[in-house]
């Protein structure tokens, strides 16, 4: 399904952007776009055509890249904060006092924000910033007003790790469906939240009795994915792949990998005649019709891999030799562009993989 057709060395991280191409921030801090130096920076981020270059960590270098062309500004533009028409940013490099505002892509103007603080993870749902505050809170902001319209506290909720009480604290928000907000939290709480007055709509625990391998709840979930178009969160994490109905809020496990040949339940990845045979995934990047992977058959990650979401089986994985330099090299990140696998491994080895159509 795919070869390897190149391999770029000391690279640090990466990302590909459709038509403009690779860029990458090597060993030395350095980011280049195809191999054309722009600035040092020691780690990039790309999101709705805004490039995040982190050459300080407090205020990020942020480049607009329109039509390929390479806009550079002096202010922290958020994540997740923009629209196509504004951003919210923080203060320029040379302001003392930390404040926000809205920046205009359109006029280039900037309109500063009296009575909004620093803020977590967030999105913008029309002129509205829901947004995350500490671990527990979550408040809408409106950027027209100038003023909070809502604030929910979602402290109070507990759960239990072998036989330990915890209290709940927010994992992520994961995005809007049909004006709610979805939210997942520790101890394997999915609430819906009513996008214009902060009032919880629905709660649930949508894996409530799924046990992993070692026979404990499950607790791991980075990697759920809410698909707006099909109305369901998926999730391809170690060994299963699950999906959540958002219209029911029911959950399924559509595929297990687990046999009971694995390393999470003590074989040894060197003995070959007890070698497991279940593999284990780690990191995961959504399409359409695929989910694209990197994981392992032991604590290690040195497998590609391409699993279909309709079939629910694994059409293509290659297992790549990455102990002949480093007996710890690991691979670390993957992306998907243009029909094309980029696999980054600890060592700095960008491996990219083409279809072969």
């Amino acid at each position: 399904m795919y070869f390897l057709s190149s391999t770029f060395q000391n690279i640090n991280n990466f990302k590909f952007i459709n038509d403009c191409g690779l860029f990458y921030v090597t060993k030395d801090e350095k980011l280049y776009k195809n191999k054309e130096f722009l600035i040092d920076c020691f780690g990039i981020e790309y999101q709705n055509n805004i490039l995040f270059c982190f050459s300080n960590i407090t205020n990020p270098e942020t480049f607009l890249i329109t039509n390929c062309n390479i806009i550079h500004y002096d202010f922290a533009i958020y994540h997740e904060t923009f629209d196509e028409n504004s951003a919210i940013i923080k203060n320029k490099k040379n302001d003392v006092a930390e404040k926000y505002g809205v920046y205009d892509f359109n006029d280039n103007s900037i309109y500063w924000l009296k009575n909004l603080k620093a803020f977590g993870q967030s999105f913008r749902f029309n002129n509205n910033l829901i947004h995350r505050q500490g671990h527990t809170y979550i408040k809408s902001f409106s950027l027209l007003l100038d003023l909070h319209q809502w604030e929910l506290d979602l402290s109070g909720r507990k759960y239990t790790i072998n036989s330990e009480e915890h209290e709940a604290k927010i994992i992520r928000l994961l995005g809007f469906y049909n004006n709610q907000l979805l939210v997942f939290m520790q101890g394997d709480i999915l609430v819906s939240i009513d996008i214009n007055n902060g009032k919880i709509l629905s709660e649930t625990m949508p894996f409530e009795g799924l046990l992993n391998v070692n026979g404990f709840q499950i607790t791991d979930f980075r990697d759920l994915k809410l698909d707006v178009k099909s109305g369901k969160i998926f999730m391809l994490n170690k060994h299963y792949y699950y999906e959540i109905d958002l219209n029911t809020f029911e959950s399924k496990q559509l595929k297990s990998f687990f046999t009971g040949n694995s390393f999470e339940v003590g074989r040894l990845s060197h003995i070959s005649e007890n070698a497991p045979k279940d593999i284990l995934i780690n990191q995961s990047i959504y399409t359409e019709d695929y989910i694209y992977f990197i994981g392992g058959y032991s604590l290690s990650s040195n497998v590609v891999g391409a699993f279909n979401r309709t079939t629910y089986e694994i059409d293509w994985q290659e297992t790549i030799d990455l102990w002949q330099i480093d007996r710890y090299n690991n691979l670390k990140d993957i992306q998907y562009a243009n029909d094309k696998l980029y696999v980054l491994d600890t060592n700095g080895t960008l491996r990219i993989f083409e279809n072969k159509l």
